[in-house]
């Protein structure tokens, strides 16, 4: 599995409210998958989510967004970041409550 990690800000200039202003992923590159993802808001609160927390509550489920991640980004600025920085994000993140 050849994981890459993205930083993306919120796609559009103004940020709603109560969306993320920066989102985070871990992806599998030879599927396109998103495993793992972290969302930042204004007030530097943060929550996770994984494949592994969805998975839990109902029908299983291959990856956090519903379209190949490349196209998902395809018109938005982003940036790799390090694995080390993803997993540090993940960590100090609360479960998202769906």
């Amino acid at each position: 599995m050849a994981l890459k990690h993205y930083k993306m800000r919120w796609p559009d200039h103004a940020v709603p409210a109560g969306e993320p202003t920066w989102l985070f992923y871990e992806v599998d590159f030879q599927t396109e998958d998103v495993l793992r993802l972290v969302e930042l808001f204004e007030d530097g609160s943060s929550q996770r989510n994984s494949l592994d927390l969805e998975n839990q509550k109902g029908p299983t489920i291959k990856s956090l967004v519903p379209i190949r991640f490349r196209e998902s980004i395809a018109d938005h600025s982003y940036q790799l970041i390090s694995a080390e920085i993803f997993d540090e994000l993940y960590a100090d993140a609360v479960d998202r409550a769906d």
